[in-house]
């Protein structure tokens, strides 16, 4: 498993997120993360959506998404979010 930095170019607001490091097997999963480690993409709607469904607008879509390998995860790292 990978570790990336996924990160954003603009940001709108101060509560915005900016970046985030993943772990991950491949760059192209980590742009389906999302920096919070709980929202998910919707394919369907075409937006980024909390566990409870509501939709948030603090994160690109994953093609505006830039994404930086920077090393490769120790053994037992869980996927997703790392904090």
């Amino acid at each position: 498993m990978n570790l990336y930095i996924i990160s954003r170019e603009i940001t709108r607001l101060p509560n915005e997120y900016k970046q985030a490091v993943v772990a991950c097997e491949t760059p192209e999963e980590a742009c389906f993360m999302h920096p919070d480690g709980i929202s998910k993409w919707d394919t369907n709607s075409k937006c980024w959506r909390k566990p409870d469904q509501t939709p948030l607008i603090n994160w690109p879509k994953p093609c505006g998404i830039k994404v930086k390998l920077i090393g490769i995860a120790l053994e037992g790292t869980e996927k997703g979010v790392v904090k």
